[in-house]
């Protein structure tokens, strides 16, 4: 689970990955707008979406953030909004989190859990929540490596406050959920797929 010493939080399992993105985000992106407007405006939004959807809410919004955010993330998340494809969309977001935070924080396999990744590339320290091994295995490595570069740099440029939190709280806690459905769904196919190979030879 995602520990923190904030308010708890409901967890339920969801099977999609994509939400549905307003028009107004499908548009080429404009200036940057500050920080604080384009944190609370992406709070706001997850406030009316369920927690499934936050993860996906959270990429989108990304393509419109404050100069803090990297721009190969924010480009990388505009361009995902073309990508129909799930392996691509990952592949993309994970080439772009690798040009920010280094050689060492390189996402192998970007569908893959995100234990091995954390140890090679924690969170920033002093954090009011940490990623336990349980949260870990569900989340993804590209939406662990996404987290890291977004914290890394709002922390950098000092403007990782309450709101910020809650923004990466949101996506944190969204992408366990979208992790734990997906691999929920994997144990469901490959239950079915080895009773049928069983059954055939007998």
């Amino acid at each position: 689970m995602i520990v923190t010493n904030m308010r708890g939080f409901s967890f339920l399992i969801v099977v999609a990955w994509g939400g549905v993105v307003p028009p107004s985000l499908l548009a080429k992106p404009s200036a940057a707008p500050p920080c604080e407007v384009w944190l609370a405006r992406t709070a706001k939004g997850a406030d009316r979406r369920s927690e499934g959807e936050w993860r996906d809410w959270t990429i989108a919004a990304l393509a419109e953030a404050c100069e803090a955010i990297p721009i190969e993330l924010r480009e990388a998340a505009a361009r995902v909004r073309r990508v129909g494809d799930r392996k691509e969309r990952a592949e993309v977001l994970s080439a772009a989190t690798t040009a920010v935070l280094g050689a060492g924080c390189r996402v192998t396999d970007p569908l893959g859990d995100a234990r091995k990744l954390a140890e090679a590339c924690p969170l920033p320290a002093n954090l009011r929540f940490r990623l336990d091994e349980p949260a870990l295995s569900d989340i993804r490595a590209v939406d662990y490596a996404l987290l890291n570069a977004m914290l890394r740099a709002l922390i950098s440029a000092n403007k990782f406050d309450d709101e910020a939190e809650r923004v990466m709280l949101n996506f944190a806690l969204s992408a366990q959920i979208l992790g734990e459905g997906h691999r929920a769904r994997n144990r469901g196919e490959s239950t079915q797929t080895h009773g049928a190979t069983r059954g055939e030879k007998e």
